[in-house]
């Protein structure tokens, strides 16, 4: 009993260091995100080469530059990191941009740009252009100079207001005492919901306006898959 009972105590001191590790990560990319994001995107489509990390938070609409302060693992490997940015990682893993990136060509094929942890950038534009994650600008106005010559970089936000909402409910989920047997028990009624709905944010409708707080449903789904991330990997 005591050697399962110190495992325990373990793991839950390591995650309470993992969600920590997340909430500082999630800082630093709020404020990169604020300041030259647009202009760190054109900067890093002028290098030959990307990591895949690089690439993702350029298709994901998220400043790559805060790649060197947070220093995470490549999510080319995500599967064998056991580093403390997991719970970041895991979050980013689920992204559309994730998915999509992952099963692309790789560069032993005639159209392929990727090699291990390492994409060619050339074949990367061409390609995020064709899947609609970038836009060639055609004409510059004034805006679109100041911004360089790719137009479509407005996802930033959309996704940190995810992650945000996401660390709000699994902070709170943590917290819990006593936990519920289920999450279906915890979702049985809105008082779960109602105690953390102050603290989230607005996010995109289909139309991409700003205009609601994520739904029950949503955050029961950040439950769900935080809870499968850790069985997996806990």
């Amino acid at each position: 009993f005591f050697d399962t009972y110190s495992e325990l105590c373990s793991k839950y001191e390591k995650l309470h260091d993992d969600t920590d590790r997340c909430k500082q990560d999630l800082d630093i990319i709020k404020r990169l995100q604020l300041e030259d994001s647009n202009e760190a995107l054109n900067d890093y489509l002028r290098d030959d080469k990307l990591s895949f990390n690089e690439a993702l938070f350029c298709i994901l609409g998220l400043n790559p530059r805060v790649l060197i302060d947070i220093d995470i693992a490549s999510l080319a490997d995500f599967e064998k990191s056991g580093n403390n940015d997991r719970i970041l990682l895991n979050k980013l893993s689920l992204t559309e941009e994730f998915r999509i990136l992952s099963k692309a060509p790789k560069a032993t094929g005639t159209y392929g740009f990727i090699f291990d942890s390492i994409v060619f950038t050339g074949k990367f534009i061409n390609w995020s252009v064709e899947k609609d994650f970038l836009t060639e600008a055609s004409t510059l106005n004034q805006e679109q100079k100041d911004g360089g010559n790719i137009e479509k970089y407005n996802q930033g936000y959309k996704k940190l207001a995810w992650f945000h909402n996401a660390r709000i409910a699994i902070n709170a989920y943590e917290s819990l005492e006593p936990m519920p047997k289920t999450i279906n028990t915890l979702f049985k009624d809105a008082k779960f919901y109602n105690s953390i709905k102050d603290e989230l944010v607005l996010i995109a409708d289909e139309g991409e306006q700003l205009n609601k707080i994520p739904s029950i449903g949503t955050v029961k789904n950040y439950i769900y898959h935080y809870n499968k991330f850790k069985k997996d990997y806990l």
